[in-house]
């Protein structure tokens, strides 16, 4: 998807409406300026049972005009994009898509790492992908059982909870260590089961199928 802001309205036809896929970008809480918009070439967003969600950005880094790079591999009196560290890995990013008028945040991430190219034929340009905030909570992995405490049965909520303290690493228990807030009315619509097993995962990870599989959004405030 290219140039969002340049995209035209949906056009309704005698069948159906037709839609223009747009996308917006913010980096660092601004947003990105239409001069770099115009040098995004692709913009793809994946997500996953078992993994984080995560971006990848393909990025035009070639002044035809001047000849020169634009944000990675300049040279001192190279001429200047408005936001020249735009795509520096650490930068948080949020990547809204959807439709022209319609568009929806998908993710809140770090750019992770950034994949600079000067092929022998064709312009460079920059591979940019980065991982939900939510990476910053995997640290290990863990195998645990729950209910833990002797009583029978347990939702998916109290998981939920129980992972919410922190890990016992003498006991192998697994934990966040941060507050994890749960819609109380939906949690008790939940089918009450035997036991919920963890084999290997990451809390954070295991959190999210859980979540997923009872149609909730894991979310970091």
């Amino acid at each position: 998807m290219t140039d969002a802001d340049l995209a035209p309205i949906p056009i309704e036809t005698e069948k159906q409406p037709f839609f223009a896929p747009a996308f917006e970008l913010y980096v660092k809480g601004k947003k990105v300026p239409l001069s770099a918009v115009r040098d995004i070439m692709e913009v793809t967003y994946e997500d996953g049972t078992e993994r984080i969600d995560s971006f990848s950005l393909t990025v035009n880094n070639w002044d035809a005009a001047h000849r020169t790079p634009i944000y990675f591999g300049r040279k001192e009196n190279d001429p200047k994009p408005d936001e020249p560290d735009l795509f520096t890995p650490g930068n948080l990013l949020m990547l809204y898509m959807g439709y022209q008028g319609d568009k929806r945040l998908m993710m809140t991430g770090f750019i992770t790492s950034v994949d600079v190219q000067f092929p022998e034929t064709g312009p460079s340009k920059l591979v940019v992908t980065g991982l939900n905030v939510l990476d910053r909570l995997r640290n290990k992995q863990y195998t645990w059982s729950w209910p833990d405490d002797g009583k029978r049965g347990i939702r998916d909520s109290d998981v939920a909870r129980a992972l919410a303290a922190q890990p016992n690493e003498a006991k192998g228990r697994p934990g966040l260590g941060i507050d994890v807030r749960i819609d109380e009315e939906a949690a008790g619509r939940e089918p009450v089961v035997g036991n919920i097993f963890m084999k290997n995962q990451y809390p954070i990870v295991f959190l999210m199928e859980l979540a997923r599989r009872r149609g909730y959004e894991v979310l970091i405030d």
